[in-house]
């Protein structure tokens, strides 16, 4: 769904925790209980630049129009489309801003599992890959480049959980 580094999707909750924190780092809890504590920002806009904050959430499906619809209505949110070239996906928004993206399961996201899946920012791609196979984990989807700034890919934990990395092609310049 990205397109640039200047969009960016975030989770959040209408006048929770993460949404007190609102444009500042804060810690907001894990979905498991007692998991550990994660630093996010809430998006106020998709002209964000997603690189300073390190990470967003992206629910990747194959009619993306449904969910869409399926979620404005049972969460309130407004969608804004975002054009892929031939289709759209689109940005899920509150009244506090960027909640998330709903994606359709092609194009850049073809073969992303359909989960509400977050993307971490990581130094360097190859090595955080290299690691996760290391220990346990596999590889979902190989690196692919977003837009002409970033590459991305999506592993699979030691029990199955499924997260993507990504780095800016600036840090990765700067590691090699």
């Amino acid at each position: 769904m990205l397109t640039n580094s200047k969009q960016l999707i975030h989770i959040g909750r209408p006048g929770g925790e993460a949404a007190k924190l609102a444009g500042t780092p804060g810690a907001f809890p894990s979905a498991l209980e007692g998991g550990p504590v994660l630093d996010y920002i809430v998006a106020p806009t998709t002209e964000y630049d997603m690189t300073e904050s390190g990470s967003w959430t992206d629910l990747t499906v194959p009619e993306a129009s449904d969910l869409r619809d399926f979620y404005a209505d049972v969460m309130g949110w407004k969608a804004e489309p975002v054009d892929m070239g031939g289709y759209e996906d689109f940005v899920m928004k509150d009244d506090l801003g960027t909640v998330c993206g709903i994606c359709h399961a092609r194009g850049p996201n073809t073969g992303i599992p359909p989960v509400w899946l977050p993307y971490f920012r990581v130094a360097s791609l190859e090595a955080s890959l290299e690691s996760c196979e290391n220990r346990g984990g596999r590889i979902v989807r190989a690196p692919q480049a977003l837009g002409a700034e970033m590459r991305f890919a999506v592993i699979a934990d030691p029990v199955g959980a499924c997260a993507a990395l990504f780095e800016t092609l600036e840090s990765a310049a700067t590691e090699r």
